[in-house]
């Protein structure tokens, strides 16, 4: 994926990559914040926007465990 090239329709999909990279960081202790740092500074201003709004919204897993949300 050309980072510089991404548009508002990738969110989605930027953010699962760092979700992703975050599991990996949290389950084998491998560091990817390198790798977080590089797409995070080459998608566009705006885009960079909408994908930290996101990822500053808990997950659904989170919100259940922190008690925020709803329980099954």
């Amino acid at each position: 994926m050309d980072f510089k090239k991404t548009t508002a329709q990738d969110v989605p999909a930027l953010v699962e990559m760092i979700r992703a990279l975050r599991k990996v960081t949290a389950e084998t202790g491998t560091f990817t914040k390198t790798t977080q740092s590089y797409i995070l500074r080459n998608i566009p201003p705006d885009v960079l926007i909408l994908v930290a709004m996101e990822l500053s919204k808990p997950s659904g897993l989170a919100e259940v465990l922190s008690g925020e949300g709803p329980r099954g």
